[in-house]
């Protein structure tokens, strides 16, 4: 398994020179990825689990893809994750899309087990703790129309206003998010993740992945008193 640090702001340019469309599939192996936007977090003290993210991708031999430079120079830097897996998502069988602040435990499973058992689907997402879709972890399948055009739906869309019951961060991308899944031919092609796969709120026995934001961000203070 290779570990890629992207540094280059063509994306494009750079997935294209190291994957080409007839190479996601090597010696009759699928391939799986992640894909994680790693920037200014340690010169903003800000929560870092992407360890975690390598140790899940060495355990099942998914291909992990850090972003450490802002791909849209005029947009937050969580927009970035979605150009990375435009560039990704027709040429592998499955992405995970997850942020640096989210914790993948051991005993999380390997991804791509749940995208093949529930083949109707293209999107997959858990509710954070407003109980509204959650952009910190995000399953699509690979190769699907439907996951494409959401991602390019929500980039071409992104400085479009959203309804007041939809908005999020200011400037981010969640609230585009939880708008687009509104529309019908997102929604049925959507499956709710159970909050173990993107919990937000406080730690379980059962938890897959913890996401420090929100609620879940008391815990970890209380963690480094």
């Amino acid at each position: 398994m290779k570990i890629l640090i992207c540094k280059a702001t063509d994306l494009y340019r750079f997935i294209s020179s190291r994957f080409g469309k007839n190479e996601y599939i090597k010696n009759g192996r699928k391939r799986f990825v992640v894909i994680n936007v790693h920037i200014d977090y340690e010169s903003n003290d800000l929560t870092d689990y992407t360890d975690t993210h390598r140790q899940y991708c060495a355990r099942f031999d998914y291909q992990y893809i850090q972003i450490t430079k802002n791909l849209l120079l005029s947009a937050l830097p969580t927009w970035s994750k979605h150009v990375a897996a435009l560039d990704n998502v027709d040429k592998c069988d499955g992405l995970m899309i997850i942020d640096s602040d989210a914790e993948i435990l051991e005993t999380c499973p390997p991804f791509h087990e749940l995208l093949n058992s529930n083949q109707p689907y293209d999107l997959f997402f858990a509710f954070g703790h407003s109980f509204r879709p959650n952009a910190g972890v995000i399953l699509l399948r690979g190769m699907a129309k439907t996951s494409v055009l959401f991602l390019k739906t929500l980039l071409e869309e992104r400085e479009h206003k959203i309804p007041e019951q939809d908005q999020a961060r200011a400037g981010g991308d969640n609230g585009h998010v939880i708008n687009l899944l509104r529309r019908e031919e997102f929604k049925s092609k959507l499956f709710i993740l159970g909050a173990n796969w993107n919990n937000t709120t406080k730690p379980t026995d059962w938890d897959f992945v913890r996401h420090y934001t929100g609620p879940m961000t008391d815990f970890i203070r209380s963690k480094k008193l």
